[in-house]
């Protein structure tokens, strides 16, 4: 009797890693899932780097996705920025999304049962384009949501030079310091942020958006990596929580060369 009961106990447990496995393996193939269409939305012919639109759309269960961005024709080092800063990161959210999101809706169903309802991730990607002295700029805005109180917003841009065909800094392209933009950042979003009103809850408010904004506009680099230049405006973008909070967006300083 008792090495009865313990090969059925062994038995049990058998199966227990069996289905494990299996649950894993399964969960490891979604890998491999088909790629994305890419679809060709328009060509952009009227510019001195044509380029050809292409979007990635999808509804899934687990996933609502809609990212446009440009492909060159004729610069595969410019394609294969996009591909690293846009492309690569989204397939990675999305394999990441389809297990989360499988938890997370496991999780309410035993806890709500069929009121359960587990809203789709998101993933949204749009840019900007722009020419000007040959330094050419695309920008682009990613969003993605996985659960919580909110959705993550990352501005990034690629700046090249399309004489030499490398990246310039903000300082190359726009022929300020870094010092100098710092100081014009930090000098117009003090104009815009703050408040002009006299109350100590406005006093108490402008001294943590003032501090905010310093830190966010130190005179380091990497702290203005995203901008274009159009039309002789150099235009940097801030995201949420860098110079402000999250309520107020995507901050965006003009300033004029």
């Amino acid at each position: 009797m008792e090495g009865s009961a313990v090969y059925a106990n062994f038995k049990a447990f058998a199966g227990i890693v069996l289905a494990a496995v299996l649950l894993a393996s399964c969960r490891t193939t979604t890998k491999e899932e088909a790629p994305v269409v890419e679809e060709k939305v328009e060509t952009a012919e009227l510019v001195s780097t044509p380029y050809t639109i292409k979007r990635i759309h999808e509804n899934l269960p687990y996933l609502n996705t809609d990212i446009v961005y440009p492909f060159f024709e004729k610069d595969t080092v410019l394609n294969d920025a996009i591909n690293t800063k846009i492309i690569e990161p989204y397939n990675e959210f999305r394999y990441d999304a389809k297990l989360e999101w499988q938890d997370m809706d496991e999780f309410r169903q035993l806890e709500f049962g069929s009121e359960g309802i587990t809203p789709p991730f998101e993933y949204t990607g749009s840019f900007e384009y722009a020419l000007s002295n040959d330094i050419c700029s695309v920008v682009f805005a990613v969003y993605n949501f996985s659960g919580g109180a909110h959705g993550n917003t990352e501005m990034m841009s690629i700046n090249r030079d399309m004489k030499t065909g490398r990246s310039v800094s903000v300082t190359e392209a726009s022929g300020l310091s870094v010092s100098r933009i710092a100081a014009l950042c930090r000098e117009l979003l003090e104009k815009k942020l703050l408040s002009s009103g006299t109350s100590q809850d406005d006093i108490r408010l402008n001294a943590i958006r003032k501090k905010d904004i310093e830190a966010g506009t130190a005179a380091a680099e990497e702290n203005f990596d995203c901008f274009k230049i159009e039309d002789g405006v150099l235009t940097i973008y801030f995201d949420p929580y860098t110079v402000s909070s999250y309520a107020d967006g995507v901050q965006k300083v003009d300033i004029k060369l």
